[in-house]
C-alpha cells in the first residue's frame, strides 16, 4: 500500500531546491533541455545535508520528467522509498512544457 502522495514543489525555469522524501532530505535540480528534439525538462537528485550536498555523489542525473509513469521504478535498489509521477492537468497527458512546469504539470512523490 502507498502513503498520501506529496506535491513537489515546481516552477518554469531552471533551478535547484531543497525536498524531502521519505523522511530524507535531498537537493533536486531541475534543468529544460532545449537542445533536445522534442525539448523537455530533466532532474538530477542528491543526497543532502541541509541546504548542501551530502558528498557530492548524485544519485540520478538527467531523468526526464515524462507523464503518467513512475520515474523512481527502475530505480528500487537506490532505496528512496517511492514513486516519482509527473501528472498533466490537461487531458493530453502531455509531458511538462517550458513554462507548464508547475502550473499544468505537476510531480508528486507517493512513499511507500
Amino acid at each position: 500500500m502507498s502513503g498520501t502522495p506529496q506535491e513537489i514543489p515546481m516552477q518554469p525555469g531552471n533551478r535547484t531546491f531543497g525536498v524531502t522524501l521519505a523522511g530524507k532530505p535531498y537537493l533536486m535540480r531541475q534543468l529544460w533541455n532545449d537542445v533536445a528534439d522534442p525539448p523537455f525538462y530533466a532532474i538530477d537528485i542528491t543526497p543532502a545535508n541541509g541546504d548542501t550536498f551530502a558528498d557530492g555523489s548524485t544519485l540520478l542525473a538527467g531523468l526526464p520528467l515524462l507523464t503518467g509513469v513512475d520515474l523512481f521504478g527502475q530505480f528500487g535498489y537506490l532505496g528512496i522509498g517511492g514513486k516519482l509521477v509527473v501528472t498533466s492537468d490537461r487531458d493530453t497527458g502531455e509531458d511538462p512544457t517550458q513554462d507548464g512546469l508547475g502550473v499544468t504539470s505537476r510531480l508528486y512523490f507517493i512513499p511507500d
